[in-house]
């Protein structure tokens, strides 16, 4: 699996563009606690990058998960 990451200079982007992605090579592993945003994030990618004819990164950028219990 190839993962990339941007915007994030704490875990290794040159700096804190949102576009500018970096091949991720440290292996990562996650916690249950984590899935929900991690599920929203892709799922957000999904919804504003893909699924659009003209990606929407401001879409993507402003999309927040909703507040209280999740999987209910």
């Amino acid at each position: 699996m190839h993962t990339a990451t941007a915007g994030q200079p704490a875990i290794g982007c040159p700096d804190e563009d949102p576009s500018h992605f970096v091949p991720e090579t440290r292996r990562w592993a996650g916690c249950v606690w984590e899935l929900p945003a991690l599920e929203h994030e892709r799922a957000a990618w999904v919804r504003h990058m893909f699924v659009p004819d003209t990606p929407d990164l401001d879409g993507y950028l402003a999309d927040t998960r909703q507040e209280g219990p999740v999987g209910r």
